[in-house]
């Protein structure tokens, strides 16, 4: 583990979400990064927070105008989603905390408010996604087996 760690440290790439505290917009990149390459995501993730920089402006954006933004990533729901947290973001007496409380927003689902959750230092269940499996495969020297034995977000 200490291998994949260091290599890590190394070759790791920078992405604007890795340099935030803000647990909105770590949700919200989450939301933009399922099924999406982390290089499309990251303009866009720019982009809207650029033109919407908080849960209260971007609760007040039209669909549509978030859809244009995304459009390059496809899976043009996620923008009715993100509108949806944004908004339920804002009708909540505090900012979510936890992993659980994130999960009460509409459309968050364990693994990103997992994902969340361990960005932020707070208390969560460990999350695991394909990509980290095929990592640890392939460190393990296991490149037969697929994910599909396998219960991953």
């Amino acid at each position: 583990m200490e291998m994949i760690l260091t290599w890590w440290q190394s070759n790791r790439r920078d992405f604007p979400w890795r340099r935030t505290t803000d647990p909105f917009r770590l949700l919200v990149a989450e939301m933009l990064l399922q099924r999406s390459r982390s290089g499309s995501v990251t303009q866009i993730y720019l982009d809207l927070f650029n033109r919407w920089p908080t849960p209260q402006e971007l609760a007040r954006a039209d669909v549509s105008e978030i859809e244009n933004l995304i459009r390059p990533l496809g899976l043009m729901s996620r923008a009715t989603k993100i509108k949806a947290v944004a908004d339920a973001w804002i009708a909540r007496d505090t900012p979510p905390t936890n992993s659980k409380d994130l999960q009460e927003l509409p459309g968050v689902g364990p693994y990103s408010a997992n994902a969340t959750s361990i960005a932020m230092s707070w208390d969560a269940e460990p999350c695991v996604d394909s990509v980290s499996i095929r990592v640890f495969r392939r460190y393990l020297g296991d490149q037969e087996s697929d994910e599909s034995d396998l219960h991953v977000a």
